[in-house]
């Protein structure tokens, strides 16, 4: 037989009442028992119930690996001891990456050519108790990326010894050696080396040729950048290069301004003998892209001023 003790009185239009002396965890039952005006009563049928805490739910930490330059999903997880609906809240970004997608389903996209160690961290609430935070470990591996390069210059110098050759690269890894050389064409790759190792971070991407001990001709220059996992970038110069090394009207290379100058001027004016690129750089002695009668007068004055 149960025993009841009389916990509250209210009249006879309400219809609920609110016990707030109970613990929690524990069975409490209830009846109701109604008078009238005249003294008599009646009791209700019995109802029990168990008032149950509330425990605060749990964040799970986690860890993600991947690669460089490459999005992966990843799900953040937590649980509540009485299986209430969880929302789910970031409260630190990652530092070297951003999150898109709806919580807790997300995808990770890490920063252009990052890697290395990143973190995020959630917590979940179930709506009464916030659970403490868990972090999100997620570890970038490095993959190699392939160096570039591009030959700006020189493009349709002369020189008789110097030449600046400049270009453009870039290697995200910092560990490329670049290489130049010189062609009789701009294909093939197959010239010959004219500079030592170069260090890819070097500032001002440019680097001097002697070319004092070239033969006279027209050459093509092209860049090849290595970097250490042997990935590798070519590019030829936008034009070609000519290296004379006999000055204005030394037609015979002798490094004279003599009578036998102007003859073989006269015979590539009359035709009678074709010059080479070369040649006619050193013919044209005007400087006005033609070899004519002008060139010769002024060789012929060059030659009575040399005497």
């Amino acid at each position: 037989t149960r025993s009841f003790d009389i916990i509250g009185t209210v009249s006879a239009n309400v219809t609920e009442f609110s016990d707030q002396d109970v613990a929690l965890s524990s069975e409490y039952c209830y009846r109701v028992r109604a008078y009238n005006t005249a003294g008599n009563s009646d009791l209700s049928n019995i109802a029990c119930a168990v008032l149950f805490s509330n425990q605060p739910p749990v964040a799970y930490s986690g860890q993600y690996n991947s690669i460089e330059d490459n999005p992966f999903y990843l799900t953040l997880v937590g649980s509540d001891p009485e299986e209430d609906p969880l929302d789910y809240q970031i409260i630190a970004e990652p530092e070297h990456g951003t999150l898109t997608g709806s919580l807790p389903n997300l995808t990770y996209t890490p920063d252009a050519d990052y890697f290395g160690a990143d973190q995020l961290t959630f917590q979940v609430s179930d709506g009464q108790f916030d659970s403490d935070p868990a972090d999100i470990n997620i570890e970038i591996e490095s993959i190699n990326d392939p160096p570039t390069i591009t030959l700006l210059g020189p493009d349709g110098d002369i020189a008789n010894a110097f030449f600046l050759v400049q270009w453009q690269d870039q290697d995200v890894d910092d560990d490329a050696t670049i290489r130049l050389y010189m062609d009789d064409d701009d294909n093939g790759l197959d010239g010959s080396r004219i500079s030592p190792d170069l260090s890819e971070d070097q500032a001002d991407n440019r680097w001097e040729w002697d070319a004092s001990a070239v033969p006279e001709g027209v050459y093509y220059l092209y860049a090849e950048i290595i970097d250490n996992s042997g990935a590798s970038d070519y590019s030829y110069g936008p034009g070609d290069i000519m290296i004379a090394h006999r000055h204005k009207g030394d037609l015979n290379g002798d490094s004279l301004i003599t009578d036998a100058d102007v003859a073989i001027l006269v015979k590539f004016v009359t035709g009678k003998s074709q010059p080479n690129l070369i040649d006619a750089y050193v013919a044209d002695v005007v400087e006005d892209g033609l070899i004519d009668i002008r060139d010769i007068t002024r060789l012929v004055d060059m030659t009575i001023d040399a005497k």
